[in-house]
């Protein structure tokens, strides 16, 4: 991984999302996109009668390709967004995400082990609780990470559900209602682990009300140690 200068961070995987300056994006960007976008959704057309089958390994399978499709269409989808409430119209993929979550660790959570060199659901379970703003949707997609009890790739189950749950108690400070305004929503997200402190350093930024449309910075320190007690707890329960 990735090291700082002065030797002692390393980064933790990109758990990045900052929207793309809308006024000058080219028009064959947005043609490509459009195209992509067309793609996707016509391969989970053709691929919907996989995940009826009879067959329930098939069916987990499939679920699992399914998850990571629908995580695509939201990446591709929010490229090019200006502002994260437009993130709120695609709440019926994140809802398919985490429905077809569960349905792939119905089949295989019991037979996989702590550790899988591939990536599963981790990464589109994180994707929703980062970007999807319905508290019920968003605690589910952490509560599936929790209870994953998995390492994917770089990916670590309960690392980036407490990164999630940071991001989620910050914005929800400012909600109005059940609605959690533009202004409260964070732009960018990023970890580090301070190895030597044994620390999980977080930062994020949020848009404040300024004319100029500038951002405040909003940091956070989590104890490594108190993380890896937790994951022992996990596991022993």
């Amino acid at each position: 991984m990735p090291r700082e200068q002065d030797g002692t961070r390393r980064q933790m995987p990109s758990v990045m999302h900052t929207p793309f300056p809308v006024d000058v994006i080219p028009v064959e960007a947005l043609d490509e996109q459009s195209s992509h976008i067309v793609e996707i959704l016509r391969w989970q057309d053709a691929f919907k009668p996989l995940l009826s089958t009879k067959h329930p390994t098939t069916r987990g399978r499939a679920a699992l390709l399914q998850v990571n499709a629908l995580a695509a269409q939201i990446v591709l989808e929010s490229a090019f967004m200006k502002e994260e409430c437009l993130l709120d119209k695609l709440l019926p993929v994140f809802q398919e995400i985490v429905m077809y979550a569960k349905r792939f660790n119905s089949y295989f959570t019991s037979r996989l082990s702590a550790f899988s060199a591939d990536v599963c659901v981790g990464p589109p379970l994180y994707l929703t609780a980062r970007m999807c703003r319905h508290g019920p949707v968003r605690r589910e997609a952490i509560a599936l990470l929790r209870n994953t009890r998995r390492r994917e790739g770089t990916w670590d189950s309960l690392v980036v559900a407490e990164i999630a749950t940071w991001l989620m108690e910050i914005e929800e400070e400012g909600m109005e209602g059940d609605f959690i305004p533009e202004t409260s929503r964070v732009r960018v997200a990023k970890a580090n682990l301070d190895e030597p402190k044994e620390d999980l350093l977080l930062t994020c930024m949020k848009r404040v009300r300024r004319p100029d449309g500038t951002m405040d910075y909003v940091k956070a320190t989590v104890n490594w140690d108190q993380v890896v007690q937790r994951k022992k707890d996990v596991f022993l329960s």
